[in-house]
């Protein structure tokens, strides 16, 4: 079913909000607002739990209602397909405003061990960044992107493991980018791992300051 509607004299055709709505929940996105739908798995379904402390932190967990896989915020994560995971966030230290590279992750859920210590891991001050795991080195693989590529398309070598992952998009600033009047110099890293290529989309709509605002907090972490 596609809806309409009119504005300024145009008919407008909205498309239909199921397929949005399934798009959109196949897409990746950050933790902790992704962090939804059961994930399925060799260990059985595995479910999204809010944790107490600190706040914005996910757990995945069995049925059993052990802890396999921890996030803290602004961590990226796509589910792909035979078990496998992708996430990705800018590495972070103390002090730092603008972090860097980015670090990517391929795991499989299958593998995933529990976590037997993941009340010493949330306690630790500052409160943790990078996502949290166990898993054998063969069902895991972690690379790191240094998001520093001017505009166009560019050859990305990664490890051969990453040739299952689809092309897959990440936002967030690019230091080899001019800072616009807006005082900002985000992009759009477009990664086809297959095509061994990374091409960069500046978005200058917003980094010029003239389009909408969106909290930097928000797009400062892919």
């Amino acid at each position: 079913m596609v809806g309409s509607g009119r504005a300024m004299g145009f008919v407008i055709s909205l498309p239909d909000t199921h397929i949005v709505y399934s798009l959109l929940r196949q897409a990746p996105g950050p933790s902790p607002w992704w962090c939804r739908d059961p994930i399925a798995s060799a260990l059985g379904p595995l479910v999204w739990k809010k944790l107490d402390q600190p706040p914005g932190f996910n757990a995945l967990m069995d049925s059993e209602g052990r802890p396999r896989l921890a996030l803290p915020m602004y961590i990226w994560f796509q589910v792909l397909g035979e078990g496998w995971m992708l996430l990705w966030n800018r590495q972070r230290s103390v002090g730092q405003i603008v972090p860097s590279p980015i670090l990517v992750h391929l795991l499989n859920v299958d593998h995933l061990r529990r976590l037997v210590d993941l009340d010493r891991w949330l306690a630790e001050k500052p409160a943790p960044v990078d996502p949290y795991f166990w898993v054998s080195p063969e069902f895991c693989v972690s690379t790191e992107i240094r998001p520093a590529y001017p505009p166009g398309k560019h050859e990305l070598l990664l490890p051969s493991a990453f040739d299952r992952v689809p092309e897959f998009f990440i936002v967030t600033d690019n230091p080899a980018l001019p800072t616009q009047s807006g005082n900002a110099s985000f992009c759009i890293y477009a990664i086809d791992p297959a095509a061994r290529s990374i091409e960069v989309f500046p978005q200058d709509w917003f980094n010029d300051g003239a389009g909408l605002r969106i909290p930097m907090d928000y797009l400062r972490h892919p």
